[in-house]
């Protein structure tokens, strides 16, 4: 069984500071070395495990990649399974429900592999059959939680002697509120806040779908990231195992 890897390509990372830097304007559609890669996988005589990389900030542009790639995998009858390579701090959560639930339908096993795996990556993460921890002590998995920044600068601009003036048409009361010019008003932060709380909410619900009884400790859901032995203690991960090691557990799963 051949493994055949399809790097996502979505980002350009600084290798000093790890910052990822999406690259959107070459999306949606697929290039046509990835149509090529994935065209290669139909050969009767060579079953495959597809990789799929996800490296660097989550975007709806990665997630409509990620969905394209993993759609055309599910039609290529010699693609026996899937080995979701991931590595991220996480991203935005705009289209992740959507992903989650296919991610969770898919009829092929998926086997994640990680050393570095939080927020919107746990999400997509806990929605595959197994997730293995790299077991090195640099490992990092969880951050169950959602978070939204906002920048208030006007007290900044007042210390400066500089007014800002903003013209509303009649009517438009709301018209770009909030901002960072103008102090925030109460509507908005609790308007942020509601959000971010619903967010949550879904989710923990997705986690608590796909892992279910594998979670044993409530100390996930407060935000924390968790090393690769203790990731394993309280049920984010599987098992601690390597990129080998998953790659061998997906062929097991796929030939069952």
């Amino acid at each position: 069984m051949m493994v055949h890897v399809i790097p996502s390509g979505l980002y350009a990372i600084k290798d000093e500071t790890h910052i990822s830097v999406p690259q959107a304007s070459s999306y949606p559609s697929l290039s046509r070395e990835d149509m090529q890669r994935l065209n290669y996988l139909r050969n009767p005589e060579n079953p495959s495990i597809l990789e799929v990389s996800i490296d660097g900030y989550i975007s709806p542009y990665a997630i409509n990649y990620y969905t394209r790639v993993l759609e055309l995998a599910t039609r290529a009858q010699d693609v026996k399974g899937i080995l979701m390579e991931i590595k991220t701090a996480g991203g935005m959560v705009d289209q992740l429900v959507a992903f989650a639930d296919f991610l969770y339908k898919y009829p092929k096993p998926i086997v994640t592999h990680t050393s570095y795996c939080c927020s919107a990556g746990y999400w997509i993460a806990s929605q595959t059959n197994e997730i293995h921890a790299e077991p090195q002590s640099s490992t990092e998995i969880g951050s169950i939680g959602t978070i939204y920044i906002h920048y208030d600068q006007s007290g900044m601009y007042e210390k400066q002697g500089t007014k800002v003036h903003v013209f509303r048409s009649e009517g438009s009361t709301r018209k770009a509120v909030p901002n960072s010019f103008e102090p925030l008003d109460k509507e908005s932060a609790d308007r942020f806040q509601a959000r971010v709380n619903a967010a949550n909410v879904e989710f923990k619900s997705y986690v608590r779908r796909g892992r279910g009884m594998r979670i044993k400790s409530d100390a996930v859901w407060n935000g924390d990231t968790f090393d690769s032995d203790a990731s394993v203690a309280v049920g984010l991960a599987d098992r601690k195992g390597t990129y080998a090691q998953a790659l061998e557990r997906v062929i097991k799963l796929s030939d069952k």
